[in-house]
C-alpha cells in the first residue's frame, strides 16, 4: 500500500470513513438541534447549472481518477449535504474542485459551507518541494494512519498520479540538504536506535507476518521518527541518515500491510 511511502515520494492519497447522520426524530430525542441547511452550496450549485446528480457523478469520477475507492454518491447525497451533512474526508475538497471547475474561478472549502478535511484531498500527491513540506506530509499521513483513517488502508494510488509525481522528481532540481533548525538535538545515537528497531520489527515481521507488527511500526514512526524530522537540529550529513532510516521504516510498514498475519 502507498501509504507510509510518503516519507520517500511525498505519494499518497486518501479517503476516510462516512460518518451517518441520524434522523430528524434521534436528533430530538438526544435534544439536539437541527443542522442549518447549507445554503452556501445550494448557491453554487445553482451558479455551475450543475444537477443534483451532475454533481454526485462529478465527484465520484474526480476521487476515482485520484485514487479513491469506495465513494458512491447519487442525487440523494447532495441533498444530505444541502441539508448541513458534512461527506467524509476528503470529498469536501472534491466537492470544491468540482465547483471550481464549473464556475471557473477559485472556491473554498468554505464557500461551499464546508470544514477542511483533516488530511487534505492532495496531500502526498505532488512531490515536495521543501524538506519541510515532506516532513510535513509524512508526519499527517503516519498520525492518520495511527488514528485508523479507512482512507490509507482502502485508497490505492491513481497511475496518472504516480506517473506525475515520477515525472516531477525527474524534471527538478536536486533538493537542499535535510538540515533540522529544530530544538532537540538529534544525533548518531538517534539514528542507531532506529536502526536497531527496524531490525527487531524485519525479525519479528519474518517470524509472525507483518499484519502483527504493522501497528507497532506506525505507532513508532508517528512517536518517535516524525518529532525528531520536524523538532530535530540536526546537519545536513545527519539529516540524510534520519531521512534513509525512517525511510526504510515506512517501506517496512507500506510492505507489512498487504502481509499475513501467521499462525
Amino acid at each position: 500500500m502507498h501509504v507510509l511511502n510518503g516519507w520517500l515520494r511525498c505519494v499518497a492519497h486518501v479517503t476516510l470513513t462516512a460518518a451517518s447522520t441520524g434522523t430528524g426524530a434521534e436528533e430530538a430525542r438526544v435534544g439536539r438541534r437541527p443542522k442549518p441547511a447549507n445554503e452556501q452550496l445550494r448557491a453554487l450549485i445553482t451558479e455551475a447549472g450543475v444537477s443534483h446528480k451532475g454533481l454526485a457523478r462529478r465527484v465520484v469520477e474526480l476521487g476515482a481518477a485520484r485514487g479513491i475507492r469506495g465513494l458512491a454518491y447519487d442525487h440523494s447525497s447532495v441533498a444530505r449535504w444541502l441539508a448541513g451533512e458534512q461527506p467524509r474526508e476528503p470529498v469536501p475538497e472534491l466537492i470544491v474542485d468540482v465547483l471550481a471547475g464549473l464556475v471557473q474561478r477559485a472556491v473554498s472549502t468554505a464557500d461551499v459551507g464546508m470544514a477542511d478535511s483533516t488530511v487534505a484531498a492532495d496531500v502526498g500527491l505532488t512531490l515536495a518541494a521543501t524538506w519541510a513540506r515532506c516532513v510535513a506530509d509524512a508526519a499527517t499521513l503516519w498520525r492518520a494512519d495511527l488514528e485508523r483513517r479507512r482512507f490509507l488502508v482502502e485508497s490505492a494510488v491513481a497511475v496518472s498520479a504516480s506517473s506525475a509525481v515520477a515525472l516531477q522528481w525527474l524534471v527538478s532540481p536536486p533538493p537542499r540538504s535535510p538540515l533540522g533548525t529544530g530544538r532537540r538535538q538529534v544525533g548518531a545515537s538517534d539514528i542507531d536506535a532506529i536502526q536497531e528497531v527496524i531490525r527487531s520489527y524485519r525479525e519479528l515481521d519474518n517470524r509472525l507476518g507483518g499484519g502483527r507488527v504493522r501497528g507497532a511500526v506506525v505507532q513508532y514512526l508517528n512517536g518517535e521518527v516524525a518529532p525528531l524530522l520536524s523538532e530535530g537540529r540536526f546537519t545536513a550529513g545527519t539529516g540524510a541518515r534520519l531521512a534513509g532510516a525512517g525511510a526504510e521504516l515506512a517501506q517496512l510498514a507500506g510492505f507489512s500491510f498487504a502481509e499475513p498475519v501467521f499462525a
